[in-house]
């Protein structure tokens, strides 16, 4: 049902952020998505990194929905995760 759609995780370390790395990698990943033939990419960004989201949002990736309560940090508290998504261009 969903062969057609790749999901983005990324990970930039602290001393690599604020550089375009995250940027870049996403790029990348999207580009190779189009190249395997998938239409769409997705990305799940917690609510509490709106420069993340920023980033996404720049990059033509929209919200498709919001999951309260979803995620929980390592003090216990929870927050709210935002799925995002974007079609891939042939």
């Amino acid at each position: 049902w969903t062969r057609h759609i790749g999901e983005i995780r990324i990970l930039v370390a602290g001393k690599h952020r604020r550089l375009g790395v995250g940027r870049e990698l996403v790029t990348d990943m999207a580009d190779i998505a189009g190249e395997k033939g998938l239409s769409r990419v997705v990305a799940h960004i917690a609510s509490t990194q709106p420069r993340v989201r920023a980033m996404f949002e720049e990059l033509g990736f929209e919200p498709e929905a919001l999951l309260t309560d979803w995620l929980k940090d390592h003090g216990g508290k929870v927050h709210d995760l935002i799925i995002m998504s974007r079609g891939i261009e042939e």
